[in-house]
């Protein structure tokens, strides 16, 4: 269960970053990767660790076809 609510947060976050992103008229990624800089730097938060496997079945494959069909 304590997985679940991490990943939910890290949506959550990622969901805020973007709309903060598009209301300053930034490019996401790159508030992402600022944002991500910044939290893996804070004391207290916990190592997110994913599973290669997870990685290739998962989050791969969306972002293949993103880039693919643009």
């Amino acid at each position: 269960m304590h997985q679940v609510s991490l990943v939910t947060a890290l949506i959550i976050g990622v969901i805020a970053i973007s709309g903060l992103a598009r209301r300053l008229r930034l490019p996401a990624p790159i508030l992402l990767v600022a944002a991500g800089i910044v939290v893996s730097y804070l004391p207290g938060v916990p190592t997110f660790r994913l599973e290669p496997e997870l990685v290739l079945v998962v989050l791969l494959p969306p972002l293949l076809y993103s880039a693919a069909s643009q």
